[in-house]
């Protein structure tokens, strides 16, 4: 649903890419390919709709967010870090006119320094735990 095709998938999950190989580029999502070999021009959408290429990508997101369909699982690939903190500043800085209307009270929890601390410093269970209950609230 996010644009991602099942060997995009496959080969991120069976070959990672090194931190230190990282390509800071721009997110690749179905919608954005075209038949031109420059990827890094920016090109007006059309119907223009005054959106940068990263609020586009946050405006897709959102629409995951926002389907009824049960649970919607976010599934943001390797390359596409810089995707998933743009959307995460928006949401921090309850920027309208670029997210759904239904996400307009979205708050983010960040439990990575959280998770990491506890798989290399043998950190206390019970805190994880605990931000494990803030987030299912």
């Amino acid at each position: 649903e996010t644009g991602f095709r099942s060997c995009d998938l496959k080969l991120s999950i069976l070959r990672p890419v090194h931190q230190l190989l990282r390509y800071k580029g721009p997110p690749m999502f179905l919608g954005n390919l075209t038949g031109d070999s420059d990827l890094g021009r920016r090109r007006f959408s059309f119907p223009f709709s005054g959106l940068s290429d990263g609020d586009e990508n946050c405006r897709r997101i959102g629409e995951v967010l926002v389907k009824n369909k049960g649970r919607n699982p976010l599934l943001v690939g390797v390359y596409a870090n810089d995707a998933l903190r743009r959307f995460l500043d928006i949401v921090e800085k309850k920027r309208e006119g670029v997210l759904p209307v239904e996400l307009s009270g979205l708050n983010v929890i960040c439990i990575e320094n959280d998770i990491l601390k506890f798989v290399t410093e043998n950190c206390n269970e019970g805190l994880v735990k605990l931000r494990f209950e803030e987030v299912g609230r």
